[in-house]
């Protein structure tokens, strides 16, 4: 079957001299290219409309990967950059084998705006590098997703940028909408189908980027400095780096550093953070869950907490913090005027209503964070945000002194407690009252607000989830397309209020790890990201 008549050429391999496979990993045999850059974009690829037909999946229910050319070959060739159209055909198991991924997916599952029934996972990691590629797929535009019992096709473009030879792996979560787990009463079992079962993964993808490109990871340190904390990137294996490893974010605890295409994170020591932010940034607003915490935590002990090796493997420092002594700060507390200086890091000057602090007292006072600590926009989180900005503490905050950034960090406790109807109705209140308070639309207090532009705004991204459900007492409903769809329509959100928001996206870091390494999340139910990846998230 031949969905389109492009131009294409199969080639045997024909490499003479020397092959320096440190740049491109070749591999023998024929492979196709397409000289037409745009060629196989997915909007120059029509679909066969015999794909929709059931009848043609009676022998196999597995999901099947469609290229831009059929039969698929065993190796494509990409350039640089150059688009290739990945297409997956999930065959309706519903009708086919009479399977759910609950007692009865009608009535206890449904999608969310503009999502599929299906949950799926699909990337193409480089055998050499083991750098992974992973596929954004949306739906295929016609009205046969919309069905639950019908054939869905999901489509994306995979764009290559490292010389390697890359295999695609995937897995088919949930199908029947048991991904979006709204009820409480009715978890779905985590099956996923593996798609390497089907011999349509053998085909290969490979580019070919020469050493002089200033992409090339051994160009790394020509880039320019990033400014921006969304930068695209890959992790690389330290052994595979020529450079200082001093002058580039810090490794994982996998040997692995991460590294942005068109720019190069600088690291910082935490007293060098702060010095900065005594000039620039000298008074920040947080709001944010634990994942917060763990990021303040590395700032208020100028880097010293759960740094050590022996410490990395408690389960402070990989998961759950929240019971550990800390003197800095009080954990439970909603409220805190957070001090910091280069000499002694940070302490909490005040806690709720309680002006003094009992841990000591920072002298100098070189910036200041004012932290309220949320359970997302639960009903878990009390006081309310609108009761919040009503609270002396926060009154009195404003006052003081008009923040020069404004952080916020929502979706991990909405995804796993809350419904998305509820949460978009809150959202737009927390967004109103934000818009009050720091915006300068209508001063809340007295400050002197002319002399005090509006804040830089960041939001950080929800925490990545994949590989599993919930099964702890406390049931969160997480799942990989829950957090997908929750942050992607959150940033839509406030971009309307905030146009030049940044967005700090610590979700990339889990997403672009191959599956395997993924999987060691499943050791932390609240899905925190362990310390030596705090400090990488808080470096970027």
């Amino acid at each position: 079957m031949k969905l389109i008549n492009i131009p294409w050429k199969v080639r045997p391999y024909l490499k003479s001299g020397k092959v320096d496979k440190t740049d491109a990993f070749w591999v023998a045999g024929p492979y196709i290219y397409n000289k037409d850059y745009d060629a196989w974009a997915c909007k120059n690829v029509p679909l066969d409309p015999k794909l929709w037909d059931l009848s043609n999946y009676t022998n196999s229910t597995l999901p099947r990967i469609i290229y831009p050319v059929e039969p698929a070959p065993e190796h494509i060739r990409l350039e640089y950059n150059q688009p290739l159209c990945v297409r997956v055909v999930i065959p309706s198991l519903r009708k086919l084998t009479g399977a759910m991924n609950g007692e009865n997916s009608r009535q206890y599952f449904t999608t969310l705006p503009n999502t599929g029934w299906d949950s799926v996972m699909l990337e193409f990691v480089g055998i050499n590098t083991k750098i992974t590629v992973p596929l954004d797929l949306e739906m295929y535009p016609d009205f046969h997703n919309n069905q639950i019992d019908d054939v869905h096709i999901y489509q994306a473009e995979l764009r290559l940028k490292d010389s390697d030879l890359y295999r695609p792996t995937g897995y088919h979560e949930f199908h029947s909408g048991a991904w979006n787990m709204e009820l409480d009463s009715k978890f779905p079992a985590y099956t996923p189908t593996h798609f390497h079962t089907s011999d349509l993964m053998k085909t290969r993808v490979s580019v070919v980027v020469p050493q002089t490109h200033h992409t090339h990871y051994k160009n790394h340190m020509q880039l320019p400095l990033c400014r921006t904390p969304s930068a695209e990137g890959r992790w690389i294996h330290k052994s595979l780096l020529s450079m200082d490893l001093s002058e580039v974010l810090p490794a994982d605890n996998l040997g692995k550093i991460w590294l942005p295409y068109e720019c190069r994170y600088k690291p910082y020591t935490y007293p060098q953070y702060i010095d900065c932010l005594s000039t620039r940034y000298p008074y920040q607003h947080y709001y944010g869950d634990s994942n917060m915490r763990r990021s303040i935590k590395k700032i208020v002990t100028l880097g010293g907490w759960c740094s050590t090796p022996d410490l990395y493997e408690t389960r402070y420092c990989l998961c759950e913090d929240s019971k550990e002594p800390f003197n800095p700060f009080d954990h439970f507390n909603r409220d805190m005027l957070i001090e910091l200086n280069t000499k002694q890091g940070g302490l909490a000057a005040r806690q709720g209503q309680d002006n003094y602090t009992h841990q000591g007292i920072i002298n100098p006072v070189m910036a200041k964070i004012y932290w309220h600590k949320m359970d997302g926009l639960t009903f878990w989180n009390f006081p309310s945000i609108k009761d919040h900005f009503t609270t002396e503490l926060f009154r009195d905050m404003l006052r003081e002194e008009y923040p020069q950034v404004v952080m916020l960090s929502l979706v991990n406790w909405d995804i796993a407690f809350g419904s998305f109807s509820q949460y978009t109705y809150r959202l737009n209140s927390l967004i109103s009252a934000f818009k009050t308070q720091y915006t300068g639309a209508k001063p809340p207090v007295a400050y002197n607000h002319k002399n005090n532009p509006a804040p830089l705004f960041i939001w950080r991204t929800g925490q990545y989830f994949c590989c599993r459900v919930d099964r702890s007492h406390e049931t969160r409903r997480f799942s990989k397309s829950r957090r997908d769809v929750f942050d992607k329509y959150t940033v839509e959100q406030l971009r309307q209020v905030w146009p030049n928001m940044m967005v700090w996206d610590v979700a990339q870091l889990e997403a672009k790890r191959v599956y395997d390494e993924r999987i060691m999340a499943k050791k932390c139910d609240s899905n925190h990201a362990r310390s030596e990846v705090v400090e990488i998230e808080n470096q970027i």
